[in-house]
């Protein structure tokens, strides 16, 4: 436990540097989010004791662009909803339908792009059925994309595609793959084949992939650690 509250203070020091915690409440709690574990974390700044903002077993909430919304799900009742936090009060925005998981890859005008998975009663996921889609904040419509099924991991998108990985079980590695973001229409297209990890950011319009044991753009390249992340300009890491 102590090991635990002293990684969750230091990814708060973290966040506090590179601007991405919440707002302190009536109360002098602080909302924060931890990437490594996927959960909402609260930070009492009088005690500085350190919970967790939902305590149910197999709950995650997944960020949407570090935009203060958050897609709340359980992994074993396969509940999804998207959140909000205003004054620290969750908002539920949309609630998708039991049995179908949502997991963001992305905030572009107004609309929220994500992996959409299915799964049967007994819990088991319809691989089959995995694909991207779109929910637009305005009217709360939901559309898959067409032509986009496959085990797809990872996902990023920018101001004119949308960037995601397809994992091949039979020969261990993925396919990157671009498809516009116009409309669901659109068709991909493979830019690399025969990766060893599917793991895509993007950081100001630029596109990141994992190659070797480094994180590579057209630009620049890093070191690869465990866990990878854009936090405003600052590239966030943990070993």
């Amino acid at each position: 436990m102590l090991k635990q509250i002293r990684l969750t203070l230091i990814i708060i020091t973290i966040f506090i540097l590179c601007g991405c915690n919440a707002k302190i409440d009536k109360h002098n709690i602080e909302y924060f989010y931890n990437p490594y574990t996927q959960k909402i974390v609260l930070y009492n700044t009088l005690n500085h004791k350190v919970s967790l903002w939902n305590t149910t077993m197999n709950q995650f909430q997944y960020s949407v662009d570090n935009q203060g919304m958050y897609v709340d799900g359980n992994s074993v009742s396969n509940e999804f909803k998207l959140i909000s936090f205003k004054d620290n009060t969750e908002k539920e925005i949309v609630k998708f339908n039991k049995n179908e998981g949502a997991f963001p890859i992305g905030l572009i005008e107004g609309k929220m792009y994500f992996i959409h998975s299915y799964y049967k009663e007994n819990g088991e996921e319809e691989y089959n059925k995995r694909t991207l889609a779109v929910l637009d904040l305005k009217n709360k419509n939901i559309q898959n994309f067409k032509y986009t099924i496959g085990l797809i991991d990872y996902g990023a998108v920018n101001k004119t595609s949308i960037y995601y990985s397809i994992y091949n079980a039979d020969k261990d590695e993925y396919s990157l793959m671009e498809i516009s973001n116009k409309g669901i229409e659109e068709k991909p297209q493979m830019i690399m084949d025969s990766i060893k990890n599917g793991q895509i950011l993007i950081h100001n319009d630029e596109l990141y992939y994992a190659k070797d044991d480094k994180l590579v753009s057209d630009k620049r390249e890093f070191n690869k650690e465990a866990v990878d992340f854009f936090c405003n300009n600052s590239l966030i890491q943990f070993y």
